[in-house]
């Protein structure tokens, strides 16, 4: 998500998770549909029990539902992350002064970064990552506990 200055932030992506969830319901009402011309096409020419006729489609319809409910509702209230927008709220170490930019290291990746409030952080301190800026990310000190 973006701000108005064109910088990431962390958010919430609620209409990408809800645009998933409706692709899904899409697709399962598609295959439904298609389950029941099937079955009457192939009754035109087989005689099919009227169990077989109602139960597919409702089987069709619970399982689904309950795979919905068990697994793939989780998954879409789980918030989108790609690219940088996943490194917004991680912790990284410095590996060259930020005064104010210098480099990270997070996640076993070497980043661009910049000091969110121009203070100068040390060789080996840890910042939180608070932004993210084209291919620069913007930092802020964290406080020691000694």
């Amino acid at each position: 998500m973006r701000d108005g200055s064109g910088v990431m932030v962390q958010g919430r992506s609620e209409d990408r998770r809800s645009q998933g969830a409706r692709a899904y319901l899409i697709r399962e009402f598609a295959e439904l549909a298609l389950l029941i011309a099937v079955l009457a096409l192939i009754k035109r020419f087989v005689e099919i029990p009227i169990w077989v006729l109602v139960g597919l489609p409702l089987a069709k319809l619970f399982s689904s539902a309950g795979f919905y409910v068990l697994l793939l509702r989780r998954a879409f209230r789980r918030p989108g992350c790609a690219g940088a927008e996943r490194l917004v709220g991680r912790t990284a170490a410095v590996v060259a002064p930020l005064d104010p930019s210098g480099f990270v290291k997070v996640g076993g990746e070497i980043w661009s970064a910049e000091s969110a409030d121009g203070v100068t952080i040390p060789q080996h301190g840890e910042v939180e990552i608070t932004a993210v800026h084209g291919n620069t990310i913007l930092v802020v000190r964290l406080a020691r506990e000694d």
